[in-house]
């Protein structure tokens, strides 16, 4: 992604808005714990958080999953992505597949995942629906959205 794209991203990319995200992944973070509960998420998973950001949720995802899972975090913002790499790096996780997309034109293997998460980006997109009937070939039987 250009540096002029980067800016384009809806709320920016800089070093403010990845610490307002993970400000507001705090806040947000034990509802996100409930709701994997809730889905079932567990050792082994396969999850894809779609629009990760620099990757919060992601992060606590792959210490859910463990090092047998995995969590496929996908975003458009190289500097998200590096960013999330870092973290992870230092974290000692290597359960976690980057993949620099747009919600729009991501590919995935159709039937890898366990959970498909998303956190806010849907209503930022003009046609959620569409994503959803486009990405729902990637669950694994029984998958949850």
């Amino acid at each position: 992604m250009s540096e002029a794209e980067e800016r384009d991203y809806v709320i920016g990319t800089g070093d403010v808005e990845i610490t307002r995200l993970g400000l507001q992944h705090g806040v947000w973070r034990e509802r996100a714990l409930s709701a994997w509960r809730r889905a079932g998420v567990k050792r082994g998973h396969t999850v894809v958080d779609l629009g990760c950001g620099p990757g919060y949720a992601t992060l606590d995802l792959a210490e859910i999953v463990g090092p047998q899972g995995k969590v496929i975090a996908v975003d458009r913002s190289h500097r998200f992505l590096a960013y999330l790499a870092r973290q992870a790096e230092a974290r000692g996780f290597t359960n976690i597949e980057l993949v620099e997309a747009d919600v729009d034109e991501v590919k995935l293997d159709a039937g890898v995942a366990d959970l498909i998460w998303t956190r806010w980006l849907l209503i930022f997109a003009p046609d959620p629906e569409a994503i959803i009937a486009r990405l729902a070939p990637v669950l694994k039987p029984g998958g949850a959205w």
